[in-house]
């Protein structure tokens, strides 16, 4: 299937037929990797979702919108451990 590049502002852009999307499960907002081949060709595909660790979530905390853990005092029910 062949599509039209065209002029959005500074960029260009094409459109993927509905049907196409639909076959795909592709809709509004969703990321898509644009990545060009040796060849010369664009290949379009879903955008992977990166998973942060824990510690990574953590580093992005800014210091004073930390709250203690409840945990952090020991066990305070029934606790088995």
């Amino acid at each position: 299937m062949s599509v039209v590049v065209n002029q959005w502002g500074t960029s260009l852009g094409v459109r993927i037929p509905a049907h196409m999307a639909r076959s795909i499960n592709l809709k509004p907002g969703d990321k898509l990797d644009v990545l060009p081949d040796k060849q010369g060709n664009i290949l379009l595909r879903r955008a992977v979702r990166q998973h942060k660790s824990l510690r990574e979530l953590l580093k992005s905390v800014k210091p004073g919108h930390q709250e203690k853990l409840a945990w952090e005092d020991g066990p305070v029910g029934q606790e088995i451990l």
